[in-house]
């Protein structure tokens, strides 16, 4: 790997880290360490945790350095009111934001900062709203996949 798969990760949540909502951060927790959503409190959330996937490797041409693309998830919690908020307002606004912070200028890849040949949100976002009567917890769980270069 060109660069260290810790430095790619921990640019990865830094970028992720600046999502902003309103004008303010949008999370109140980041990390990589994950938590399962029933262990995370309401002072605690907004929350996002960002875990490691799968790799695959390849070698596109025959100079003996692999290209790797890394597969990472976002889970992202949220609360909100049944009696007041539409179930997945808020979900919608932090994936909103999440993809605000990760996006590239115009026509170019998302770099990391020149660590990485491109970062994209890549795949099927999965959703639980809280759509039932007494469920005010929501989720989102984001792929990223993150391509080294040669």
């Amino acid at each position: 790997m060109n660069v260290p798969r810790e430095t790619i990760c921990d640019a990865v949540l830094a970028l992720l880290a600046t999502a902003q909502l309103d004008g303010q951060p949008a999370f109140v927790t980041t990390s990589r360490k994950f938590v399962q959503w029933d262990q995370v409190s309401e002072s605690q959330q907004p929350a996002q945790y960002l875990v490691e996937g799968s790799e695959h490797a390849s070698e596109q041409n025959s100079y003996g350095q692999t290209k790797w693309r890394m597969r990472l998830v976002l889970w992202v919690y949220c609360l909100h009111s049944p009696e007041t908020d539409v179930p997945g307002t808020l979900l919608n606004n932090l994936l909103d934001s999440v993809e605000a912070a990760i996006m590239p200028p115009p026509g170019q890849p998302q770099t990391l900062g020149g660590l990485v040949a491109n970062c994209y949100i890549d795949g099927e976002v999965l959703k639980s709203v809280g759509n039932l009567p007494d469920d005010v917890q929501s989720i989102a769980v984001v792929p990223f996949t993150i391509e080294t270069g040669i």
